[in-house]
């Protein structure tokens, strides 16, 4: 049986995603998330921390679910954990990113400054196969 992997976050964009195209022609797309988290600490008084999550999508779900994703927008992204190793200068090193499996929209961003309109929430796509691969090179 394999372990549990699976992530989903509600956030909104923090920039227009990018799309481009790998040396081996698949599209890849990334952006990031910023979700709040607003409690008390221990003097009963609010505080608010933000988290920044990186995302990516690969092939031409990343063609299709690109002209939606612009800074603002309201989503709720599922997919799973990717851990990306590499050297340089002689440095190993690593970052984790989530490969989404399904994007839905819950509200987007008006052309106007500074005003969002809540819209009924939808899929931009049908939920897609999770790429699998170890090596990261495979897929992008």
């Amino acid at each position: 049986m394999s372990d549990l992997n699976t992530v989903q976050v509600y956030g909104h964009l923090t920039a227009d995603a990018d799309l481009q195209k790998a040396e081996n022609g698949n599209s890849v797309l990334r952006f990031s998330i910023a979700t709040n988290k607003v409690y008390r600490n221990e003097n009963g008084e609010l505080k608010k921390t933000v988290d920044f999550f990186p995302f990516v999508v690969f092939g031409t779900y990343a063609d299709n679910v690109a002209s939606y994703l612009t800074k603002g927008t309201g989503v709720i992204v599922s997919g799973s954990l990717r851990q990306h190793k590499w050297e340089k200068d002689g440095v190993k090193r690593n970052t984790m990113t989530v490969s989404v499996r399904r994007i839905q929209i819950v509200s987007t961003k008006k052309k106007q400054p500074e005003e969002t309109v809540e819209e009924e929430s939808f899929d931009i796509v049908p939920e897609m196969p999770l790429i699998e691969s170890d090596n990261y090179d495979d897929i992008c």
